[in-house]
């Protein structure tokens, strides 16, 4: 995440615009229908996982119903979660567009998405760092006052 962030930024900031026009070359010559079609789908799949696990996690904390049991849970849960899944599928589709149209709108809103990502990957990495098996840094020092301090003001600063 970190590396996405980064990477991105520091591409858009301080590449030429010769790197551009040829990685652009090179994109359009790679790519066409199918490969097109192919990460589509890997998308879909990628977001309908996160909908079912989101669903699972809300599904088993259900309580019983008398629908028989499928694939190993209640049937209602079962339900809850294929109907998560499909929404997931059908959702992503509308939000997609829409998040196309805001970019063309205000192209500014993906570099504060990469920064943003980077963010949440330096939040990650302190947590994990943090963690009693990894033992880094100090289990306290993701609920520091400092830590907290630092990640909030950076996250709420207003541009200048």
């Amino acid at each position: 995440m970190i590396y996405l962030g980064l990477k991105h930024v520091i591409s858009n900031n301080f590449g030429s615009k010769d790197d551009e026009e040829s990685k652009l070359e090179k994109n359009a010559a790679g790519s066409g229908f199918w490969p097109t079609v192919a990460k589509i789908g890997l998308t879909d799949l990628a977001f309908a996982i996160d909908s079912i696990l989101a669903a699972v996690a809300l599904a088993i904390v259900l309580p019983n119903s008398p629908l028989p049991n499928f694939g190993g849970m209640d049937g209602a849960q079962f339900a809850m979660v294929v109907l998560a899944g499909i929404a997931g599928l059908i959702l992503i589709k509308f939000a997609a567009t829409w998040f196309v149209s805001l970019l063309d709108k205000r192209p500014g809103l993906e570099t504060t998405a990469y920064l943003i990502v980077a963010w949440v990957g330096v939040k990650l990495a302190v947590i994990t760092l943090s963690h009693e098996s990894v033992g880094i840094l100090s289990e306290s020092f993701p609920h520091s006052t400092g830590w907290n301090f630092t990640f909030w003001g950076r996250s709420l600063e207003s541009p200048s």
